[in-house]
């Protein structure tokens, strides 16, 4: 037996099989996976709180619900004049007694599953079959076959629990799913009770178990679980007070400028993983990433070190929480408006993740940028989804009623409910985020997006109009980014080797051309470097002597940049830069030759 202490609930206590598991490495991961994503190195850096104590306090809940339903049953059977046809009967609570290190371990185990940053990634998670799929879910389970006391036979109880999609064969299987993950589950207490209090808010006078808020009842032939509101008339304030904490959740957290835009741009990677896949027809990019990848720190290295551009610009910004700018936001549109609609059909990445592609690359097309500096994003209509409309009640009269089709001039409560439902709906959005962040571009952005997305015609004409090389059938022939390097002095040569990349139609990037007065030019040369995808080096004696071409290499190696040295005279290169290509410089038209070819690019391609 071992026990845990826990800001929420006091001291858990946790059986000799539930400690085996606590012990496990495969349960240890989740204490690398922070509950509320990349929300703690934003705006509440105090919530690091993980997916390990909330499995925690989900399991000491659900046995704490389970033990008290139990319990008023027996009490219940007690009575004189009993309904046999609305309770279970006591041969039945014995077998629902004998189930409790089942309900243990089920909801020990119930986020086992649970990726890094998940509610950003869920959807995409869809995509490459990685969740609650029932193969998958039986290999995590397996992964505690080292376990002694967690034994076959209760391991193949756990996965009928948690496969929701499985044709269960364990009597009261369903029963338990919902007790763990139902729309009013201990899961859903507890994240809300304890994201509320990490965040800093107050810590919620919330305990549904003290409150005796549920029962077992009888219902079409089957054991279920229902508020009850036979003895104790406030359960639905009890309710009520759990949907407007989530209802502040998720408007000073979960749709926290801050998170959403990490959200999006987590989102933009995978979508990006899922293109690489498909039109590159490189198998299993996607779930391969996060297979290897399952804790935060090892996630957001993988995107930093990422071998595409992309991918590896998006994931060191991240990691320098250097977020991506709101330029534009769309919100206030009723659940069923056919914009919103269309919204969140095309542009969650559930199926058509091209869409989100396409938009991105018009957009991003229109305004001048590169594809790589706009993200769409849409809130997931799922998160708006606590809908307990559906939820048994038993009335003082011993009738059941699901919650919505209670008697209205009995229980004007349920009126509030809906109204609570309501709001959070009114929480969505349609975002556009920059990742160039000054004001003009941003207002650029914001001025096209306002003009497209009046309506569901304006979005469709805009589509209709944006280049073939938008498309996502298509790659764009955009041109290699490269960046400069050289000492002023040798500034003329420097001079003849843009003007011989840009006729191959490349995009240059030299100080003397594209700096202006009143231009940042510290500021400008680290972006421009930033966004290059090569940099070539014009090494002379005067480039050694250079603290700028010095800056300049080490920043381009550092950030694994495909580098190129050209040697102006017979100044020796530096040790560390020696593995690097290079040519010797003799005439403009063989060294560019020997540059595109160093760098592979290709002339067909250029000429294209």
């Amino acid at each position: 037996m071992i026990r845990q202490l826990c800001k929420i609930y006091g001291v858990m206590d946790f059986n000799d099989i539930e400690e085996e598991i606590i012990r496990h490495p495969a349960f240890n991961r989740l204490a690398e996976i922070k509950q509320l994503g990349y929300t703690y190195k934003g705006a509440y850096k105090g919530a690091a709180h993980t997916r390990l104590s909330h499995a925690l306090g989900t399991s000491y809940l659900a046995k704490q619900i389970w033990k008290e339903v139990i319990r008023k049953g027996y009490e219940v059977l007690k009575q004189s004049n009993i309904n046999s046809q609305v309770f279970p009967d006591e041969q039945e609570l014995q077998e629902l007694a004998n189930l409790e290190t089942l309900v243990g371990v089920a909801s020990l185990l119930h986020d086992i599953m649970h990726s890094p940053f998940a509610h950003a990634i869920q959807e995409h998670l869809a995509l490459a079959d990685m969740l609650n799929s029932e193969a998958n879910i039986e290999a995590k389970i397996d992964d505690f076959k080292s376990c002694n006391l967690f034994d076959q036979t209760l391991r193949e109880q756990t996965k009928d629990v948690l496969i929701e999609a499985r044709h269960h064969r364990l009597k009261h299987a369903r029963l338990i799913y919902n007790l763990i993950r139902g729309d009013l589950s201990a899961s859903c207490i507890d994240y809300v009770v304890r994201d509320h209090f990490e965040v800093g808010f107050k810590k919620p006078d919330l305990y549904f178990v003290n409150e005796n808020n549920f029962i077992l009842i009888r219902y079409r032939n089957q054991i279920a679980l229902a508020l009850d509101l036979s003895r104790n008339t406030d359960v639905l304030t009890h309710v009520e007070q759990l949907l407007l904490i989530r209802y502040r959740l998720c408007q000073q957290v979960y749709f926290h400028v801050t998170f959403t835009a990490a959200e999006a741009m987590i989102g933009k990677c995978l979508r990006h993983l899922l293109y690489l896949e498909k039109e590159k027809k490189e198998k299993h990019l996607l779930r391969d990433f996060l297979v290897r990848n399952q804790t935060d720190a090892r996630f957001m290295h993988a995107l930093e070190d990422h071998r595409d551009p992309v991918i590896a610009y998006i994931g060191k910004r991240l990691q320098d929480r250097q977020l991506y700018k709101n330029a534009y936001k769309l919100h206030n549109l009723p659940p069923h408006h056919d914009l919103r609609t269309m919204l969140c059909e095309d542009y969650r990445g559930e199926e058509d993740y091209s869409k989100c592609i396409t938009l991105e690359r018009s957009v991003a097309e229109k305004c001048g940028l590169n594809e790589k500096e706009i993200i769409v994003y849409c809130h997931n209509p799922k998160m708006f989804s606590f809908d307990i409309k559906d939820m048994l009640t038993l009335t003082p009269h011993y009738q059941i009623f699901e919650l919505d089709n209670l008697p209205r001039e009995e229980y004007i409560e349920v009126d509030f409910i809906n109204d609570l439902r309501r709001l959070h709906q009114k929480l969505w959005a349609f975002y556009v985020f920059c990742g160039d962040r000054s004001p003009d571009v941003l207002q650029k952005v914001q001025t096209l997006c306002a003009e497209i997305l009046k309506s569901k015609r304006d979005l469709r004409n805009f589509l209709a109009q944006t280049s073939i090389l938008a498309q996502i059938g298509e790659q764009p022939n955009r041109s290699t980014k490269i960046f400069i390097s050289y000492s002023h002095v040798d500034e003329n040569i420097a001079s003849a080797f843009e003007e011989a990349l840009r006729k191959k139609k490349l995009d240059v990037f030299l100080a003397k051309t594209n700096l202006r007065a009143g231009h940042h030019w510290p500021k400008e040369i680290e972006k421009n470097l930033v966004d290059c995808e090569a940099l070539i080096l014009l090494w002379s004696q005067h480039a050694a002597d250079s603290d700028w071409v010095e800056s300049e290499r080490t920043y381009g190696k550092q950030q694994k940049k495909k580098i190129f040295i050209v040697q102006l005279d017979a100044t020796p290169v530096p040790p560390l830069m020696a593995n690097i290509q290079a040519t010797r410089h003799s005439d403009i038209i063989t060294t560019i030759d020997d540059i595109l070819r160093g760098l592979g690019i290709q002339e067909s391609k250029l000429e294209g």
